[in-house]
This record gives C-alpha cells, structure tokens and sequence, in this order.
C-alpha cells in the first residue's frame, strides 16, 4: 500500500502543538523554581567596586593576604555576590556591605549571620563571573556552580567523567556535567579531596533540555544503583552519613558560553 505523507498543515499542526506543550512545560519547571524561595547574584569580575566599599577590615585583611591580583578579584567578586544577594533578598533594607557578615560553618562553607538566624550560602566564579546562592531559611544541602564552556584536554575528561557520561563530548555536554558534579560537593561540603568519578549523572538528567528553553530543572532526583546520579566510595558514604537528603537540581546556559548549575535541598 501507497503511504500518503502528511499534508503540511497537519505537519505545522503538530509542531504548534509540540511548542505549545514544550512551552507549557518550562511555565511549569519556572513557577516550581520560583517556589524554592532562593536567591542568586551573578556579578561580572570585571565590574568590581573598590574592595573598601564591599569588605569588614577582617575581609580586606583576608584580601589583602592574597599575592595573585586574579585571585583577589575572584575573592572580592564572590564576597559582592553573596553581601548583595543578602541585601537584596533577606534583610529588605539597603545597608552597607561591609556591615554584612560573611563567615564559616564548621565545615568551611560560607554563611550568614543574620541575628539570630543563620543562612547557608554557596559561592562559585568562573572567567568573567561570580555568583551566590542563597536560600530564605534554614538549609543544609545548597550549591551552585558556574564554569565557562570551552574546549578541554582528553585528559581533563578521563579524569572526570566515566565513559557513558561523555556521549558526543561536546563542550556543553561536558561543561554542564562539570557544573552538576562541582554543585553536588559543594552541597555534600565534602571539598576537594573527592573524586569526581565517584558522582556518575546518567545521561537522561542532562537530556531534560529542549529547544524552547535552555533550562534544565529536575525535581527530588533519584540517587543510587538505577538512578539518575549514582554515587561511589568515599562521597556515597558520606552521602549516607548525613541522611541521604532528598535535592533538586537546576542547570542553564547564560551569557553565551557559560553553564551555571544549582543543587539545592528539595522542598517536602
């Protein structure tokens, strides 16, 4: 039997429509992240005010402690992040920066001390960016990540990401898996001393992004032997240690050729 192809109106039909459920699923995945009540703060490094405008005479000694002038921007450019991500959102008042205090939890994650209360913040800059995060009450899993996309060695790659990972190995694959895993330390607060490869992301979670929107959002993500992050070794013990927190995971693409990547603690 002869097959008929499709007339075209019925073609663009089906296309208007796969719009339209496209587009409604991005209103969606918005009004749920906009019900996470969190607040980021990118600025550009390059747009910094005078550290004396921004930093506590504790801060600037800490700035001043840095020799590279690339690493204090960075430093300085992080601090602005976090002090107008606070202003902004949790004190409902235009104070002095330098009058909001930046300092540590036990577990050398940056924090706010607001009266009695304290807030949780994540800090990352990547190129020409810095970011903060923060949440508007108590939160104990919280991370964000920017990374620049860009071409890397095959070595940077083994080094990171397991084989069934890397797919097409394009810079923007590889990139927004970067972010995903550097926010997942940042969360966990387990530092530096973790291997990547003991995150593995499988390739469903990053292939939630469609042409109508370039956010990703993914909600209570499932951890373990069949879900889509599985951890290993030292990071799923600790993982366990702290509870096995339930967290939600929210990647985009900005300014061009940048991937920024939040891991936040989900909401019951």
């Amino acid at each position: 039997m002869k097959t008929v192809p499709p007339k075209a109106g019925a073609v663009r039909q089906r296309y208007r429509t796969t719009v339209k459920r496209e587009r409604q699923k991005t209103e969606n995945n918005e009004q749920r992240i906009k019900k996470k009540n969190f607040f980021i703060e990118r600025v550009c490094i390059n747009d910094i005010r005078r550290p004396d405008e921004i930093l506590s005479t504790e801060e600037l000694a800490k700035y001043s402690s840095f020799k590279i002038p690339k690493r204090q921007k960075e430093w300085l450019a992080g601090r602005l992040a976090a002090k107008t991500v606070i202003n902004n959102n949790l004190l409902g008042l235009s104070l002095n920066l330098k009058q909001i205090p930046i300092t540590y939890d036990a577990n050398r994650r940056p924090l706010c001390l607001l009266g009695a209360k304290e807030y949780l913040l994540s800090i990352t800059h990547s190129g020409d960016w810095a970011a903060a995060i923060v949440k508007d009450e108590n939160c104990g899993f919280l991370g964000i990540d920017i990374e620049k996309i860009e071409m890397r060695s095959k070595f940077w790659i083994e080094d990171y990401f397991h084989k069934d990972e890397i797919e097409d190995g394009s810079p923007e694959r590889l990139t927004k898996l970067w972010t995903i895993k550097e926010a997942l330390l940042k969360a966990l607060s387990i530092g530096l001393t973790a291997n990547l490869l003991d995150i593995k992301i499988a390739p469903t979670l990053t292939h939630r992004l469609h042409p109508i929107s370039k956010k990703v959002y993914k909600s209570n993500v499932s951890v373990g032997i069949d879900g889509e992050i599985r951890f290993l070794n030292k990071i799923l013990r600790h993982y366990e240690q702290i509870g096995k927190p339930k967290f939600d995971i929210i990647s985009e693409r900005f300014s061009e050729n940048y991937y920024q990547s939040i891991v936040i603690m989900a909401t019951r």
